[in-house]
């Protein structure tokens, strides 16, 4: 990734800020050292001083900004002469995502004015203004979070089909058959009674919506403008696999493949509360995730699991591979949510750690918000957190799925993407740590937060029910990157 880094400050021995005869070089020289020593991963171009208005200088420095990904352009000094505040919007006006970084008792008079015209352009920039160079560094990390994920492609495994063949018929017995091998009494009963049902379940149509009526399925209501806009933010594309192909590779993962991965799970859990053979698929389904985004080239997956398993057409519960996927730093989202892998994608690049995409449910007497899924990771934190491999919630004796035990006491920043309504949604709360209820989802994330407010400021045509959270406070974080991608922010849940 390459950066150009341009500087505007008054000439040496001009009257004005920061004094006279403050010399450019220097600050210059310390402001690229300290970005060098942050941004190691990061080619830092260009470095003029532009000290006025200078149109041949300018269409060298434009030269350099255009062949870069991004510009981060440092005021350090100013006198009062509008051809810096022309020469920068110049800049900005070339369309490159921006930082602009004013340095306290510096660049203040060009920084306050610069951004007000840059806002009022709609151009997409972050201003950052401190006099603590370590604060540009982190507002470039923001810039860089949002260029790397350009370019990057989703795997979407989701079908148009729902008819139930003889086909799906037997992956869905074979779906059940560890179950029901382990099973015993009314538990054999009720999981008889459920196969047998699956087919009725299915064909009532919402439970396998393919028309964007669900929450999760937002981009089924114009697959092609919301592919569009997914592509002129975020410079993510989608890339569509039937679930056939993944179908096929698991078919040709080897028991012996699947056994070391299934080992390494149950030596890492507290606890393991499902049969062997429904952990061993659950690997077997990982390890062909693994080799069709590796056939597709693509960087995240999201599976319309749902539909999938009622249709017969997914052989195994995702829960654990996307656990897996997601310690190994790989984007993985449930029920085929783009809204919610975008923003998964954008939050493990601003954070650098795994967030967990989840429902929620409230208690507003006690003024508590649960996150619930059954797909955490217990690597959400800097440590992996301590974990059980039990059943699938809903579907209460079916499957693997991974319950993590969240920490206590820490901030949780939550967030929802709507890449049709061009927004970002945050709350910022406090974990209560792990809630074991059987009920709903497996996992359950205890957060205090200001429910009253949620409520009020919901809104769930933009964003759905899905959110995304991860542990820590990066609100700072998301709402520069919403800048920088032009998205308008709600505050579900943020401190005044």
């Amino acid at each position: 990734m390459k950066l150009y880094v341009t500087f505007i400050s008054k000439p040496q021995w001009e009257a004005g800020w920061p004094f006279l005869g403050y010399n450019n070089e220097t600050a210059r020289e310390e402001i690229l050292a300290v970005l060098r020593k942050g941004l190691p991963e990061v080619e830092l171009v260009g470095g003029e001083v532009l000290t006025g208005y200078d149109p041949q200088l300018l269409e060298r420095v434009a030269e350099g900004v255009k062949a870069a990904d991004g510009l981060v352009l440092c005021l350090i000094g100013h006198f009062g002469d509008p051809g810096l505040v022309r020469a920068g919007l110049e800049l900005l006006s070339l369309g490159k995502p921006t930082v602009i970084a004013s340095r306290t008792y510096g660049g203040d008079h060009v920084f306050v004015q610069l951004y007000e015209q840059a806002r009022r352009k709609g151009l997409r920039v972050l201003p950052i203004a401190s006099p603590r160079l370590e604060d540009f560094v982190k507002a470039v990390r923001v810039l860089v979070a949002v260029l790397r994920l350009r370019g990057r492609r989703v795997l979407l495994v989701a079908t148009d089909r729902v008819e139930i063949g003889e086909k799906e018929l037997e992956r869905l017995r074979q779906l059940l058959e560890p179950e029901l091998k382990a099973a015993k009494g009314v538990s054999r009963e009720f999981l008889e009674r459920l196969a047998s049902m699956i087919p009725s379940i299915a064909a009532k149509g919402f439970y396998v919506d393919l028309k964007g009526l669900d929450q999760a399925h937002q981009w089924r209501r114009d697959v092609e403008g919301y592919m569009r806009r997914l592509r002129e933010v975020f410079g993510v594309e989608v890339v569509r696999a039937e679930p056939e192909k993944l179908c096929d590779l698991y078919e040709r993962v080897s028991e012996e493949e699947a056994r070391g991965i299934a080992e390494a799970w149950i030596s890492r859990a507290q606890e393991v509360r499902v049969p062997y053979e429904t952990l061993l698929n659950s690997a077997r389904l990982y390890l062909a995730l693994k080799r069709l985004l590796r056939e597709k080239s693509c960087d995240a997956v999201t599976i319309d699991c749902g539909t999938l398993l009622l249709t017969g057409r997914l052989p195994a519960f995702p829960c654990m591979a996307f656990s897996q996927l997601l310690s190994e730093g790989i984007p993985a989202c449930c029920e085929s949510d783009l809204d919610s892998t975008i923003t998964l994608m954008l939050g493990m690049e601003l954070t650098g750690k795994p967030g967990f995409v989840s429902n929620y449910a409230v208690d507003i007497v006690r003024d508590r918000v649960i996150y619930l899924h059954c797909m955490a990771c217990p690597k959400l934190a800097r440590e992996e957190l301590p974990f059980s491999i039990v059943h699938h919630g809903e579907a209460h004796l079916l499957g693997a799925s991974p319950v993590v035990r969240f920490p206590e006491g820490v901030p949780v920043t939550t967030a929802k993407v709507s890449v049709f309504k061009g927004k970002l949604a945050l709350r910022l709360g406090t974990s209560l740590g792990y809630e074991d209820v059987e009920e709903a989802c497996r996992d359950k994330l205890v957060v205090k937060a200001n429910v009253e407010r949620i409520l009020e400021s919901s809104d769930w045509e933009a964003f759905g029910w899905h959110r995304v959270s991860f542990l820590g406070d990066y609100v700072w974080e998301f709402k520069a990157a919403a800048r920088l991608l032009g998205l308008g922010v709600v505050k579900e849940d943020l401190p005044s």
